[in-house]
C-alpha cells in the first residue's frame, strides 16, 4: 500500500487503526529523542500563543506551548517537517524547541489556537 499511495507506513498503520497516533508518535519521539506531550494537559502559555502568527501556526498545523529564555516551545506532529522550525527561527528571532503532540481525535492544535481562552 505504501508503494501505491506514497503514504508513511505510520500514516497508514494509523488510517487502518492498527496504532493510535499518541502510541505512534510517543515511540517516535524516543527514537528521535524528542519529547511527547498530551495537548490536553500541557499549560499552555498566552505569551507563546501570541508570539507565533495564528495564520502560520494553522498552516503548519503546530501549537505554540511556551518561551522560556528566548525559546519557544512548539508542538508539531510531524518532526520530519522543519519548515515550522525555520520559519519561527527567520521571522520571530525565537529559538524553537520541537515536542511531539497528537493531532488526530483529540482537539487539533489549530482548534487549540483559536480558542478564545487562548487567543
Amino acid at each position: 500500500e505504501q508503494r501505491q499511495t506514497g503514504k508513511p507506513v505510520g500514516e497508514i498503520l494509523l488510517d487502518r487503526g492498527k496504532v493510535t497516533e499518541r502510541d505512534l508518535l510517543s515511540s517516535l519521539g524516543e527514537q528521535l529523542q524528542i519529547e511527547f506531550i498530551d495537548l490536553k494537559n500541557a499549560k499552555i502559555t498566552p505569551e507563546a500563543v501570541a508570539a507565533v502568527p495564528a495564520k502560520l501556526a494553522s498552516y503548519y498545523k503546530i501549537m505554540p506551548v511556551e518561551i522560556k529564555e528566548g525559546v519557544i516551545t512548539v508542538a508539531v506532529s510531524d518532526p520530519s517537517n522543519h519548515w515550522p522550525m525555520d520559519d519561527i527561527e527567520v521571522n520571530l528571532g525565537l529559538h524553537p524547541r520541537m515536542v511531539l503532540a497528537c493531532r488526530r481525535k483529540s482537539p487539533c492544535m489549530s482548534e487549540t489556537l483559536s480558542a478564545p481562552a487562548r487567543v
